[in-house]
Order: C-alpha cells, then sequence, then structure tokens
C-alpha cells in the first residue's frame, strides 16, 4: 500500500507539473459560473493567480457584448453530463485590457472526481488581431482596385483569367464574371 500511495504522489506531482507548463488553462466551474479549481499554471492568462481564480465568477471577467453567449452555453452544457460547447470571447485581463481567448466547456457533472463543469482556454489575441490586420488590408486594396479607373488583372500559372477588375467593364465591354477561368491571350489581336 505505501508503495502505491508514494506512485500516486510522483503520477500526481508529474500531472501537475504538466499541467503548470502548459499554455492552456483548465478550470472547473459550477453551473453557476463560479471557479471552483484552477490547474496549477505558470501561464496567468487574465493575469490572475491560481488562488485569486478560484471562488471568482467568470461571468465578472467577461466582455459584456460575449456575456449573454457565454451564460446560454454555459446553461445549455449545464444541463446535460458530457455535453461540450466551444467559444470564443473576450476576457478582461487584471491589467485592463480584454484578450481574446478560445476554448471548450464540457460537462462533467457526473464524474464523481470533478462534479463541475471544465473549462480549456487559451489565448488567441495575437492570432485575433493579426486576422483583423489582413482583413483591414484586404478590404482597403479591394476598394483601391474596385474603384481605379485602370484594369487591374490575374492570371493563373496556365493563363487562365482568375480576376479582373470591374473597369474591365468600361475598358473592354465584358463584366469580370463573363472573363473568369478565359484563356488571357483571347482578346488580345494576335498581331
Amino acid at each position: 500500500k505505501e508503495i502505491q500511495k508514494r506512485s500516486l504522489g510522483v503520477r500526481g506531482k508529474r500531472f501537475e507539473d504538466l499541467l503548470r507548463n502548459s499554455r492552456d488553462m483548465i478550470l472547473v466551474i459550477n453551473k453557476m459560473g463560479k471557479v471552483v479549481y484552477r490547474a496549477p499554471s505558470n501561464y496567468a492568462i487574465l493575469g490572475l493567480t491560481d488562488e485569486e481564480a478560484v471562488g471568482l465568477n467568470i461571468q465578472d471577467r467577461v466582455h459584456p457584448d460575449d456575456l449573454p453567449e457565454v451564460q446560454k452555453k454555459i446553461k445549455a452544457v449545464g444541463r446535460k453530463p458530457g455535453l461540450t460547447a466551444n467559444f470564443q470571447i473576450r476576457a478582461l485581463h487584471t491589467n485592463g485590457e480584454y484578450k481574446w481567448i478560445d476554448g471548450t466547456v464540457t460537462n462533467h457533472t457526473n464524474e464523481p472526481t470533478i462534479r463541475g463543469l471544465v473549462v480549456n482556454y487559451h489565448d488567441i489575441t495575437e492570432k485575433k488581431t493579426a486576422d483583423e490586420e489582413i482583413a483591414h488590408n484586404e478590404r482597403r486594396f479591394r476598394t483601391l482596385i474596385e474603384k481605379s479607373h485602370d484594369c487591374i488583372s490575374l492570371f493563373s500559372a496556365d493563363d487562365r483569367r482568375l480576376y479582373d477588375s470591374p473597369s474591365i467593364n468600361k475598358i473592354l465591354g465584358y463584366t469580370p464574371e463573363e472573363l473568369t477561368g478565359r484563356d488571357a491571350y483571347e482578346l488580345i489581336h494576335p498581331e
């Protein structure tokens, strides 16, 4: 029995060390959203220590615009053991900034060692910021191309038209849709 206890202690310590160095956060919350356990972690995504997180209602850290979604998902998942829901929301960091987090919440209320909803999440703020920047640049360049009086065309490696700006209609009398997929040289005089 003593060896078995030591073995469990070593495995528990190993598991704790693995969790502590994971960039994902793991919480156990009750059906009201109150944190009853937070896995030990060196990465405080929202700036909270393990001790500060326990007892906190996660809904207090959720961006007001995202709160209805969070409440709906906690309520739905809380109804049925084994049910899982995904989320992407903004959560308040202790420095006052909102961080984008992506995660899942799973109902483990019927498991005696857990008895709660397990929330796994990680910080996606940098990815969201980069995605927003790309979308902004795409909108800006699309506007420049679509408002240009010059025709801008894109061709595939096998000389097929992929894109023509709307000005092609004024210049050649074709709509961009009529030209998509056609041979690049079809409209060029042979000489």
